[in-house]
């Protein structure tokens, strides 16, 4: 049995038949799921490189990003963040990828529910990283977008 109640900012001013300046965001309530899907295949060049950045999508102004769902092949045995310029773990981190392994991440407390104010072009930082030519990842980004 439930001893007491709590709701979300969000909540009360829907449950509170708000005038229409109070109304809440189309990107904060009923807004619709987009998603951002990319691969990249290593070079017989790459090496992984630490510090080195692989870029995996843009984000839309005022989307709000949900997770980031990052499939590897081959043998990779590699960790790192996903972010933007000026916060590079913005969307959070990972740590060992391996072979044929999946991990997802999801916003850092910082960035939650937090709509872009820019156009972001979202990347992998790598921060230990061992690739093989022609390993490659599969990245999706899910995001609310106002409707």
């Amino acid at each position: 049995m439930a001893t007491a109640s709590y709701y979300g900012a969000n909540y009360t001013v829907v449950d509170s038949l708000p005038k229409v300046a109070d109304f809440v965001s189309a990107v904060e309530w009923g807004g619709v799921v987009k998603s951002v899907v990319d691969t990249w295949t290593a070079g017989y060049a790459d090496t992984g490189t630490v510090g080195s950045l692989i870029y995996i999508g843009k984000l839309p102004k005022n989307s709000i990003p949900l997770r980031v769902v990052i499939s590897a092949s081959g043998a990779w045995g590699w960790s790192g963040t996903v972010g933007w310029s000026g916060d590079d773990d913005a969307l959070g981190d990972f740590s060992a990828i391996a072979a044929a392994g999946t991990k997802v991440t999801g916003p850092a407390p910082a960035t939650a529910n937090t709509p872009t104010t820019e156009i972001k072009s979202v990347y992998i930082t790598t921060a230990t990283a061992t690739l093989a030519s022609l390993d490659s990842i599969s990245t999706n980004i899910t995001y609310i977008q106002g409707g």
